[in-house]
């Protein structure tokens, strides 16, 4: 859990102090192409290499031997000098979608805090022993281990409905496999 923790927090002051910052990506396909050709168009005229008049070996020639491969730079600052590791978690969790996931997956999270209100009321008015309370208690804690994994693995709405009604089989199997086993017998009034 330690080592976790410390992995989590090296990488997110990786994340906030590596270049880039406040660069959309790192440029490649048509972006990379465009600034690789400014970069072209500003140091070809500075070392007197006119790419209109010259057969492309010569101008290959000539860029290795002038420009020595030329230069292609990228102006991301490499720090953030106003960079602290409280500020960026602010930033991070003020600029992720953390809001758009929650309002996305609303219904889910309203099956996950209804499913806990058995639980509550179980545990307020104490009747788990009964039959009842075990059949709730079966399957609000399936319904609820159900949902959550439904929610971090399953990514369409078929996917989490599978991975919920799997989890909610199993509480249907726990609490037929107490009912018969007699456990409740003994505890009953």
């Amino acid at each position: 859990m330690v080592w976790t923790i410390g992995i989590s927090i090296m990488w997110l002051r990786a994340h906030f102090k590596l270049p880039l910052q406040g660069q959309p990506e790192t440029p490649k396909g048509w972006r990379a192409v465009i600034l690789l050709a400014d970069a072209m168009n500003t140091e070809l005229p500075n070392s007197d290499i006119d790419v209109h008049a010259l057969k492309d070996a010569k101008v290959k020639d000539m860029v290795r031997e002038r420009l020595r491969g030329g230069t292609v730079r990228f102006d991301a600052p490499l720090t953030r000098e106003e960079y602290s590791f409280r500020s960026g978690i602010y930033g991070w969790v003020k600029s992720n979608t953390l809001g758009k996931r929650a309002y996305r997956n609303k219904w889910w999270i309203a099956a996950f805090c209804l499913a806990a209100v058995p639980l509550v009321i179980l545990l307020i008015y104490g009747v788990y022993v009964r039959p009842i309370g075990v059949f709730l208690i079966a399957i609000s804690s399936c319904v609820i281990l159900g949902v959550a994994f439904a929610l971090g693995i399953g990514s369409t709405t078929r996917s989490r409905l599978f991975v919920t009604s799997l989890w909610i089989m199993t509480g249907l199997v726990v609490f037929i496999g107490v009912c018969a086993s007699g456990v409740l017998k003994k505890y009953q009034d």
